[in-house]
């Protein structure tokens, strides 16, 4: 935390992944800058010894190799709907790969994602479990879709469930999943398949 000149306190917040990994890979603090590119010999003392930094630039590259990189899945049933109720923040459809090339998708609280898992007592859940018991709630809650379910495509699936609910939030530590509904969403949907099997 420092104060400018005009009496400005800024920083004092804690340290994400981002912010880290930019202060790790800083040429500035070896006494160097980068310009467009390419790497120039700089004005400023170097404060850390150019092995030092050569070494956690290596370590930074094998941990790369070694862990595989989590990506966000567009196709999720339950984005933009999934909060972490501990957090009181949004969960995120992420996949990794798995041995023989086997995709394990998720979904990850956003503030465990900047902060580290330790912050939060949620963490990840796997997408297929949460997704399936959300299903069921939307199925038994309203019969009308339950019916309609199995004959859906996916992405006919995500529309229904971003129609139908406002917000489901997980709780890992209490073991609780609660879902609440969107009852305007739903009344719309219904009316929908109503006029769609009249017109057949």
């Amino acid at each position: 935390r420092w104060t400018t000149k005009k009496g400005r306190l800024l920083g004092g917040k804690p340290f994400d992944k981002t912010k880290l990994h930019n202060l790790l890979t800083n040429v500035v603090y070896v006494g160097q800058v980068r310009y467009r590119g390419t790497l120039y010999d700089g004005e400023q003392t170097a404060i850390v010894a150019a092995e030092t930094f050569g070494n956690v630039q290596e370590l930074l590259k094998q941990q790369r190799r070694a862990k595989p990189t989590a990506k966000r899945d567009s196709g999720a049933l339950l984005k933009s709907l999934l909060y972490c109720a501990a957090c009181n923040c949004r969960m995120s459809p992420a996949h990794t790969l798995r041995s023989g090339n086997r995709r394990y998708r998720y979904y990850v609280c956003s503030r465990a994602q900047k902060h580290g898992y330790a912050v939060c007592p949620s963490k990840s859940v796997s997408a297929g479990e949460i997704e399936r018991l959300v299903v069921q709630q939307v199925c038994e809650s309203w019969p009308q879709i339950g019916a309609v379910w199995a004959t859906l495509t996916n992405n006919d699936r995500r529309n229904c469930l971003q129609q139908t609910i406002e917000r489901i939030a997980y709780d890992r530590a209490a073991g609780t999943l609660s879902v609440t509904f969107d009852s305007d969403g739903v009344e719309r949907l219904v009316q929908e398949q109503e006029s769609d099997e009249e017109t057949r």
